[in-house]
C-alpha cells in the first residue's frame, strides 16, 4: 500500500481554499461584490469607524477608500481583516443596507439590495 504521509505533507489546505474562492466567482460577479465591500467599508468609516480596525482606516486614510485601494488592502483577507468581527453586529449591517440610493435619492430594487 503507498504510503501518502509525503503528499499530504506538501497539501496547503489555504491555497486550495483561494484557489476554489477564486474559480467559483465569475469576474463580473467578484467585481459587483468588490464594489459592495468598498461601499460598506466606506461607510463604516464614516457612519460607524468603531467597526473597523486602526490597520484599516490608517489605509484608508493614506491610499483612499476607492474600489481598487479596498482590493489591494483585501488581498491578504482573512488574515487581514478591515472588520471587528466581535463588535459586528446585524444591526449595523442593516443601517447601511436602508442607507443605499440611487442617484435620485429614492430605494433601490429588491434585486440592488440582494446583490449586497
Amino acid at each position: 500500500m503507498p504510503d501518502h504521509a509525503d503528499e499530504d505533507s506538501n497539501f496547503d489546505a489555504e491555497e486550495a481554499v483561494r484557489v476554489i474562492r477564486t474559480n467559483t466567482i465569475s469576474k463580473k460577479s467578484r467585481d459587483v461584490y468588490d464594489g459592495s465591500i468598498a461601499q460598506v467599508l466606506k461607510w463604516f468609516y464614516d457612519n460607524k469607524r468603531h467597526l473597523l480596525t486602526e490597520q484599516f482606516i490608517q489605509y484608508g486614510i493614506t491610499y483612499g477608500f476607492a474600489k481598487a485601494d479596498i482590493r489591494r488592502f483585501l488581498a491578504d483577507a482573512p488574515n487581514n481583516a478591515p472588520v471587528k468581527f466581535s463588535d459586528f453586529n446585524v444591526q449595523d449591517f442593516m443601517e447601511w443596507i436602508v442607507s443605499i440610493r440611487k442617484e435620485d435619492g429614492s430605494t433601490p430594487t429588491y434585486s440592488t439590495y440582494n446583490c449586497h
